[in-house]
């Protein structure tokens, strides 16, 4: 049964052991392990202020309003694996300090293979809990799975770009409308399943902000919301505008979203709500 009470968010933030990037720039992550994405092998995640997790080395995917991923991309330079929990024109402080802005995009790494920062014991209980939940979500779900990784990334009360709100500075004392976003990878060396949870969303709607798994290579998009972007979608479909991704069951819980995305497909975990799949 879902539940449309309890957050999906996963705990996050500072006082659960996040460093807090620089939300003016993308950042990049340097692991000690690979992770395996549609059966390729990276190491570098490169996190951007827009809503995405890219996996080859300097290559930020930044929102483009003449781009829709979900449309086909048919320039092989733009056709990079990435993950986007929400590509949207997300805001970049110019004329304040990044303290001073209202939102955070943080994130942590927990690595049970010896890491040089053990777990913590919070995050060793969210292990063990998913270490028994993600293989009851997919089919053909891994034998005797075990993690070995953790990953989670948060952008929390982030706004779009200043020019949506005529060169309003969004500061903590003078916020502006704002959403908030995670995406966990949880895995091992040939298994990894990516995890959407959305908390608020509470800016605007445009045709090509989205959410999916973009395989790269000429592989394909895939959408967290079935159809989304497809020309009468949301007429038949409501739901699948995506201002909805926290309003819907995409697992047992509604904003929360899963897929199995190690191996060679994409495969769409937990269970969708009946208005997804009319």
């Amino acid at each position: 049964k879902a539940d449309s009470v309890s957050s999906p968010l996963f705990p996050h933030g500072a006082p659960h052991g996040d460093e807090i990037f620089d939300i003016s720039i993308p950042a990049q992550i340097n692991l000690q392990f690979n992770i395996s994405f549609l059966d390729h092998r990276y190491s570098t995640l490169i996190v951007s202020p827009d809503g995405t997790v890219a996996f080859e080395n300097n290559k930020e995917v930044a929102y483009d309003e003449s781009k829709k991923y979900f449309g086909g991309v048919r320039i092989p330079s733009s056709d990079v694996p990435f993950i986007a929990p929400l590509l949207y024109k997300g805001y970049r402080p110019q004329n304040i300090a990044p303290s001073d802005y209202q939102g955070t995009i943080s994130y942590r790494v927990v690595d049970t293979r010896g890491s040089a920062s053990p777990a913590s014991q919070e995050d060793l209980q969210l292990i063990q809990d998913l270490n028994l939940y993600l293989p009851t979500t997919v089919v053909n779900a891994p034998e005797n799975f075990d993690l070995k990784f953790l990953i989670v990334i948060t952008w929390e009360n982030v706004a779009e770009g200043p020019e949506i709100f005529g060169q309003k500075e969004c500061r903590k004392t003078q916020p502006c409308n704002s959403t908030t976003f995670q995406l966990a990878l949880a895995g091992n060396d040939s298994y990894t399943f990516a995890i959407f949870n959305y908390g608020n969303y509470n800016i605007s709607v445009k045709p090509n902000y989205e959410a999916g798994i973009n395989a790269g290579k000429g592989r394909g998009w895939y959408n967290v919301l079935p159809c989304h972007g497809s020309e009468g979608c949301t007429a038949i479909n409501p739901a699948a505008d995506i201002s909805n991704l926290s309003n819907i069951q995409g697992s047992d819980l509604f904003g929360r979203y899963i897929f199995s995305v190690g191996q060679e497909a994409v495969i769409r975990g937990g269970c969708l709500s009946k208005e997804l799949v009319q």
